[in-house]
């Protein structure tokens, strides 16, 4: 091993003890203290005994110490109700980077990030799209365990979060589809409309088409371009109904609505 593959060995704690990297946690600079806690968590059950450490690190100042102690505190085999809560207050901070990463920590964690699934779907209706995007790849990571959670979303949430619980529920397992069915009888017609998209996006039915049509008129452009691309997986089959309001919304004052139409244009139209 050269002399710089030592350092870096040393520098990321790779030959050093448990009880040096506690003591690294409690009295280290910022940057040190993270890398303690990052390492702690890579050992694994080989660290339990920095279990307390790590959790008294969740009260850190520096709250991407607390992101990196909470994240080993679960791998360590420690207090993971605890974990979670503190990345769920990360969740919810004006950094959206961290806020990002908080999601991911929390989907790493799996079916024991159950704890925060409230939060991660509420996390959808998030301003940033990549801190959304992993939200909804930790719901998928918590898996069935998230299903309750994103279910009551589809039928009380605002209407982007509701669509973003219907799209990751639907990918977790097939028995989300009973909730969907029961939507698409709803009497708030957004509930409708999210029902009848998800179900098209699962098993496209003549039974939806009219109600994803319709959609295509939304004052929302999100659900514009939801519709605009779940119409594509009808296929040519729908083509006759299809053609004309998806020609008309090639014209939508929104991008990713005209971007959605065009795609789905080309999927509906008869095949030669």
């Amino acid at each position: 091993m050269g002399i710089l593959d030592w350092l870096k060995r040393r520098d990321s704690g790779a030959d050093v003890s448990v009880a040096e990297l506690v003591e690294r946690l409690r009295t280290g600079d910022p940057a040190t203290r993270a890398a303690a806690a990052r390492r702690l968590g890579a050992l694994g059950a080989e660290s339990a005994e920095a279990a307390g450490a790590l959790a008294e690190a969740l009260a850190d100042p520096e709250k991407r110490v607390q992101l990196e102690a909470a994240d080993g505190l679960v791998k360590v085999g420690g207090d993971v109700e605890r974990a979670m809560a503190a990345l769920v207050r990360l969740l919810a901070d004006f950094d959206a980077a961290l806020r990002r990463d908080a999601a991911v920590q929390i989907g790493r964690s799996a079916e024991r990030g159950a704890p925060a699934a409230p939060d991660l779907v509420r996390t959808l209706g998030d301003p940033d799209d990549e801190v959304v995007r992993a939200a909804a790849s930790a719901l998928l990571q918590v898996g069935r365990a998230a299903i309750p959670d994103l279910v009551a979303a589809l039928k009380s949430g605002p209407p982007r979060v509701r669509a973003g619980a219907a799209a990751t529920a639907a990918r977790i397992a097939p028995a989300a589809i009973p909730a969907f069915v029961e939507m698409t009888d709803s009497r708030d017609p957004t509930e409708r409309l999210i029902g009848a998209l998800s179900l098209a996006d699962l098993v496209p039915a003549d039974e939806t088409l009219a109600l994803v049509l319709e959609a295509l008129r939304h004052p929302d452009a999100f659900f514009r371009a939801w519709a605009a691309r779940t119409i594509g997986l009808f296929g040519p089959e729908v083509g006759s109904a299809a053609t004309a309001p998806l020609t008309a919304a090639l014209e939508d004052g929104d991008g990713a609505v005209r971007e959605a139409a065009a795609a789905s244009l080309e999927r509906v139209r008869p095949r030669a």
